[in-house]
């Protein structure tokens, strides 16, 4: 039950999102920011980013809870190794200077 109420959550705060940005490009096409031609580019984003963004966690929770425990364990050992792999790989490297004699 806390998956429906999530989602509920979830897909109330995409709408305020999806509002805000419609109200955002109404404002820049007012002022004349966004050129006439690529207003209707811009909602065709949006709407589908609000799409993509409203269907993509359903199908994860349904995904999510089919999965038997091991196989999520599993999932989740093999996303911390990724990252950890990222973050070891991506770290600055400490400059190293030849000593001179």
């Amino acid at each position: 039950m806390i998956e429906s109420t999530l989602f509920n959550g979830w897909v109330s705060l995409l709408g305020v999102l999806a509002t805000f940005a419609l109200i955002v490009i109404a404002v820049a096409a007012m002022l004349r920011i966004i050129r006439s031609v690529d207003i209707l580019k811009h909602i065709g984003v949006l709407v589908c980013v609000v799409i993509l963004l409203t269907i993509l966690p359903g199908i994860l929770i349904h995904a999510w809870g089919a999965l038997a425990i091991w196989q999520q364990i599993g999932l989740l050992a093999i996303g911390i190794g990724i990252c950890l792999w990222r973050y070891l790989s991506w770290r600055p490297r400490r400059m190293r200077t030849k000593r001179t004699g």
